[in-house]
């Protein structure tokens, strides 16, 4: 099987979407497939996916329904004889599935990590006819499209993610990180969708109950100004630092108390699973997917979104309480291993493709 992934992330831009799309080619070219990555030129996306082995290619989509980009697409397509098409953004499908239609490509997928589609015909007409099915990670995403009437049943596959196992690095190491200090860790870009505002506003207020413990934000984007301003504003420089992006979390992940997930709305996070995997304790919004990983009061905590006051209650309860975040870690690091593993979401992912393009190429 040729399989081309589609993804126009901004160049310094890096997220859930794009890490999937690269755990996804990689396992699905160690099965045998031909695996080719296609994204904007030298950008961050590209180069994790040339660092991870996985041929790419450079395509600039533009605007919607640019000529030259549609082009390029369908030149790529044509080349390499592609037999599956999945694309990320909305606007990756409308060009991609275009060009799949002048190329004859048979299979044209639309994967969403988040709900990017609201109720209104400039979503369903794409969907509807330039491609033949969507991939989410939630059933709560699935859910949502079904309550629009637009699908059949089939239409919309949930393929949860997976993580691989983590190894813990030396604890020699991790004692140079913040030393004496109660890290509370967070990861994602620096968007709206993120929340960073209110994990920043939660750790204002719980400056005012302890002095013991520095937030540490991992990740980039076009909100880092907002959210400088807003630590300077609320004169927690010392207690709150915006790490940029970090190439490997691992460190972090193994040398924090908590992992913090303050998002409006999400899909299935990774970088929750990362922690999971690594025996955090977490806590997190109740939004979509989240409550699909995380078991309220056994896993970790969940707050309602939008919610500093009581995002803040909950990680000064849990700093408090090191036997509780213990067993919420050891709960969570089991719950990973049975439901959430990388092998488990290739397996399924290439059955599913499989069986989406025999039933496509039988038409």
């Amino acid at each position: 099987m040729n399989i081309l992934f589609l993804n126009s992330m901004k160049p310094d831009e890096y997220g859930g979407g794009e890490k999937w799309m690269i755990s996804a080619a990689k396992g699905l070219k160690e099965k045998g497939h031909h695996v080719i990555i296609a994204g904007r030129t030298q950008s961050l996306f590209i180069r994790k996916a040339q660092a991870g082995g996985i041929i790419t290619q450079d395509i600039r989509i533009g605007g919607d329904f640019n000529p030259v980009g549609i082009f390029s697409i369908y030149r790529s397509l044509s080349k390499n004889n592609i037999d599956v098409l999945i694309c990320n953004f909305n606007k990756d499908l409308r060009a991609g599935g275009i060009a799949a239609r002048l190329a004859g490509t048979p299979l044209v997928l639309a994967r969403h990590g988040l709900l990017l589609c609201e109720k209104k015909w400039k979503y369903r007409l794409p969907l509807q006819y330039l491609a033949h099915g969507i991939i989410t990670n939630s059933q709560a995403v699935k859910e949502i499209y079904h309550s629009y009437h637009w699908f059949d049943e089939d239409f919309i596959k949930v393929i949860y993610n997976g993580v691989d196992p983590v190894t813990q690095p030396a604890a020699a190491a991790l004692d140079t990180i913040y030393p004496g200090e109660q890290v509370i860790l967070a990861a994602g870009r620096l968007t709206v969708q993120k929340g960073f505002n209110y994990l920043i506003e939660a750790a204002a207020l719980l400056k005012k109950e302890r002095q013991d413990f520095q937030v540490i934000i991992a990740g980039d984007g076009d909100q880092r100004p907002d959210l400088q301003q807003q630590i300077r504003d609320r004169k927690i420089a010392d207690f709150v630092t915006l790490a940029g992006h970090v190439e490997d979390l691992t460190p972090l992940l193994y040398r924090c108390e908590l992992l913090i997930l303050s998002s409006i709305y999400e899909g299935m996070p990774n970088i929750i699973l990362e922690a999971m995997a690594a025996g955090k304790a977490v806590i997190a919004t109740d939004v979509h997917g989240v409550r699909e990983l995380v078991i309220h009061n056994q896993t970790g905590l969940l707050v309602p979104p939008k919610d500093a006051q009581a995002l803040m209650l909950s990680i000064n309860n849990l700093l408090n309480n090191r036997l509780e975040r213990e067993k919420f870690g050891s709960q969570a690091r089991e719950r990973v291993n049975q439901n959430f593993s990388m092998i488990k979401m290739i397996e399924d992912l290439d059955t599913h493709l499989n069986q989406m393009l025999n039933k496509r190429l039988s038409i």
